[in-house]
């Protein structure tokens, strides 16, 4: 997936990146936003995929591509977190289809799942404290991506 197709929160100068698959409705994946300025201030770059976790044609699918098709994606994501409606023109669902696919292929079975700059999965839900020791000691085999 294109960086342009993910809402990224990101410092000036990254010095780290994770890709984080997101359900707007995951009340994980909410606390996780909660702790994305601090994330950004400690210097790691966050770039959300989605992948609403009941699938097309549902309330949520419909929840994340409002979120997705919004003019300012970054503020339609947070205020959808916060439990806000976010209304927005259609634009299609291809990215949602691209984001869901690839979950799918990596066997994802719960939200938030949490993967390096190189790949490699590293958790749920963690704690920037937890996400910055992880990043830090990886050297590029942390894990697999979950089967």
């Amino acid at each position: 997936m294109r960086e342009d197709q993910m809402i990224i929160f990101s410092p000036e100068r990254p010095t780290a990146t994770v890709t984080v698959f997101t359900d707007v409705d995951c009340g994980y994946c909410r606390q996780f936003h909660s702790h994305v300025a601090e994330l950004n201030k400690l210097g790691v770059k966050v770039r959300y995929v989605p992948f609403p976790r009941t699938g097309p044609g549902t309330e949520s699918w419909a929840k994340a591509e409002s979120v997705w098709c919004a003019a300012d994606r970054k503020d339609a994501l947070t205020r959808a977190k916060k439990g806000e409606t976010v209304k927005s023109k259609k634009c299609g669902d291809a990215v949602l289809k691209m984001g869901y696919q690839t979950g799918e292929d990596f066997g994802l079975d719960g939200t938030p799942a949490i993967y390096t700059q190189s790949g490699e999965y590293i958790g749920g839900y963690l704690t920037p404290e937890q996400l910055i020791a992880i990043v830090q000691e990886s050297d590029g085999t942390v894990g697999k991506a979950p089967r």
